[in-house]
């Protein structure tokens, strides 16, 4: 049973969507940073903070290219085939429609890979080149710290 189901047995279906709300912003607030961090310690270990001068276009690249586009798309495949909390949900479901439909109707996972992207995207074209710099791992602090 999860925090929310609790909470609704407890207190009813407001405090249930309420909870949950709260759950998915903590957990993406918590996977940003550490996205964010273990990046960081990736590009810097292999020497990769090159590849990105002036935003993050894999096609646009020469270094990267299809092989990185097909590599995350498998790794993006893996980690919703995989996830500890989606498996114990769909082995836990009720029977092999509601275990579907879990992976179906979960949407967490593209927000998830789409919405740090976006933010970088609006980042990078709303701020001015040299407010920038060579590293645009700060676009989106930079721009919230216009606010």
């Amino acid at each position: 049973m999860t925090l929310p189901e609790l909470f609704q047995k407890r207190f009813g279906a407001r405090v249930r969507w309420a909870s949950g709300v709260v759950i998915v912003l903590g957990g993406l607030l918590k996977m940003g940073v550490f996205l964010r961090t273990g990046g960081e310690f990736l590009l810097q270990v292999a020497g990769l903070e090159r590849l990105f001068a002036a935003g993050f276009s894999p096609l646009a690249n020469p270094d990267m290219g299809w092989p990185c586009l097909l590599f995350n798309s498998c790794l993006m495949l893996a980690t919703v085939l995989t996830w500890q909390t989606t498996i114990q949900r769909v082995l836990s479901a009720k029977d092999a429609r509601t275990g579907r439909q879990v992976y179906v109707r979960t949407i967490f996972f593209v927000a998830r890979f789409l919405v740090p992207g976006i933010w970088g995207i609006a980042a990078l074209a709303t701020l001015a080149p040299e407010a920038v710099g060579a590293d645009t791992l700060h676009a989106m602090p930079t721009w919230l710290a216009g606010f």
